[in-house]
């Protein structure tokens, strides 16, 4: 009899914590989609420190890794990736860097020049590995290789300390 009891016992257990986890899990999703905080990149595509504000049509969240921040808006896709293995040429006249930031947008993947030092947004929403968030007609999931954005059609791109692909 003690060994049935103990058995429903753990039974019982088992079910708390998986509701427990589960209402977890649903309160954090629920604050990730309203109300959520999104901090202002400056124009030099670093975040802003301080300044936050709530919008329904923007986003910035980063990688768990802390190593990538993204800005995801109707507009497109901005991502800044704080380190890189190999950062691409710097086109004629460029006398920053290329490839710490890639832009998405209606006229498809720019990697633009940048002067001042990229800084990943650290201060922004986490979203974990193997979410995605959409906003109008971009989508960005966020995986363990890093994040890749799109848009409805497929173009987009895919970026990690590794490597730039452009897609399709």
């Amino acid at each position: 009899m003690r060994d049935e009891h103990r058995r429903t016992l753990i039974g019982v257990l088992v079910v708390f914590d998986a509701l427990a986890l589960l209402t977890v899990a649903v309160l954090v999703l629920r604050g990730f989609e309203a109300g959520r905080t999104v901090v202002v990149p400056s124009t030099a595509g670093t975040s802003t420190a301080g300044v936050a504000t709530t919008t329904d049509d923007a986003l910035t969240f980063r990688l768990p890794s802390g190593n990538i921040s993204c800005v995801l808006s109707a507009d497109g896709a901005t991502c800044t990736i704080g380190e890189l293995s190999s950062a691409a040429t710097p086109e004629p006249g460029c006398t920053g860097s290329v490839g710490h930031v890639v832009v998405l947008d209606g006229t498809g993947v720019t990697t633009p020049c940048t002067t001042d030092a990229a800084t990943v947004a650290t201060d922004a929403l986490v979203m974990e590995y193997g979410s995605s968030r959409t906003v109008g007609d971009y989508t960005c999931s966020s995986a363990t290789t890093g994040v890749t954005c799109t848009r409805e059609d497929g173009v987009g791109f895919r970026l990690s300390r590794t490597a730039l692909v452009v897609l399709p």
